[in-house]
């Protein structure tokens, strides 16, 4: 029956499946609830309907893939990538291919197929439409599901020849990119396949910054100690866009890890990293960034002097500022797993911070000289 001779009564019923869509939405059942509107969205235009997929839609697909496909850096540098490995006649693997983008790069630079790994559900049914919109259907599989739920002979027909990802974040580890490959190196991909990116570098320094300290600390706040709030700080990194927040480097930047993606990846390390100060003051943190190299001679980075690059900088916060003096070195400890970036002083300074004193919103005084 077309829509528009539904009756009032086919209107009623329709608006009935509104209570299931709000609780599924409310358990975080959007993949459900997506379906239910996707179906209820051809039988009858409403436009609770058309709210509810937008709602769908802000929660389950970050707003920064605008900002990542506006990024023409980030753009050329995967292009540049691909086409000095030739991926003429290869067939790849694209795992987290959001758009579609860097498969739909791969068949321009004359990959005979790529198998494209998307598990949000609506991306993936957006990239369909938009490689087939470019007429590439027949050389671009979208999968609709995580690389880790991929089965070779269901899903591909065979191990690939190359794999692109660019599931990383400010940090690289925090979006899972470690993990897929571990798990793409054994059971999706060749045994010498290409990897795109094969190496990063994490690089980091000593940061000044009351601003940026309290993005993720807080102790007196309208005269009240809300100092127990800190138990819910960021252990690990949080994203930071340095020019925009006042802020000092007080040390050199330093190497904090460097790994080949072709070599086994341990699930874990520590190790200590040592900063000089190249001033007095207070260190608040490291601020650290990525040096990926993509193929040799193609270097894509996120460091503070990259104009026009969607990622931020990490930032790993102290959980108590330290003061510095010119000249010494400070030990960090560095403690790296698939996931996880975090540094932490290694042992406590001579001068520390404490919780700010009564009758004050600061924690920018020495409190006690050990």
């Amino acid at each position: 029956m077309k829509p528009q001779i539904y009756s009032k009564c086919d209107k009623e019923q329709i608006d009935f499946f509104l209570e299931p869509v709000e609780v599924m939405m409310k358990d975080g059942r959007y993949d459900v609830a997506y379906r239910l509107l996707k179906i209820l969205r051809q039988w009858q235009g409403r436009q609770w309907i058309e709210e509810r997929l937008n709602s769908i839609y802000r929660k389950w697909i970050p707003r920064w893939h605008f900002e990542m496909l506006n990024d023409v850096s980030r753009g050329k540098a995967f292009g540049d990538a691909m086409h000095a490995l030739d991926l003429r006649d290869k067939t790849v693997l694209d795992i987290g291919a959001g758009s579609g983008i860097l498969s739909m790069l791969a068949v321009r630079l004359g990959a005979r197929h790529v198998y494209a790994c998307e598990m949000i559900e609506p991306l993936a049914e957006m990239a369909a439409e938009i490689v087939q919109l470019h007429g590439m259907a027949h050389k671009i599989t979208l999968i609709p599901k995580s690389s880790f739920e991929v089965e070779i002979g269901r899903d591909m027909p065979g191990r690939t020849e190359i794999m692109l990802s660019e599931t990383i974040d400010c940090g690289f580890v925090g979006e899972g990119f470690l993990p897929s490959l571990k798990h793409a190196k054994k059971h999706l991909l060749q045994h010498d396949a290409l990897l795109v990116p094969c190496g990063v570098q994490l690089c980091g320094v000593l940061i000044e910054s009351p601003d940026i300290y309290h993005l993720n600390h807080v102790y007196r706040s309208q005269g009240f100690d809300v100092s127990r709030m800190n138990e819910f700080s960021t252990r690990g990194y949080f994203g930071v866009r340095l020019k925009t927040r006042p802020h000092s480097m007080i040390s050199d930047v330093t190497t904090l890890i460097d790994l080949d993606l072709y070599s086994p990846i341990p699930e874990s390390l520590t190790r200590v990293v040592e900063f000089e100060a190249t001033q007095s003051g207070t260190m608040h943190g490291v601020a650290f960034w990525f040096k990926v190299t993509l193929a040799p001679g193609v270097v894509l980075s996120n460091d503070p002097d990259q104009s026009g690059c969607h990622w931020t900088q990490a930032f790993a916060s102290f959980r108590q500022p330290v003061t510095v003096q010119k000249g010494k070195r400070y030990p960090v400890e560095l403690s790296f797993n698939e996931q996880v970036v975090s540094l932490a002083p290694l042992e406590r300074p001579r001068h520390y911070y404490a919780a700010a004193p009564n009758g004050t919103d600061s924690v920018e005084r020495i409190l006690h000289v050990v």
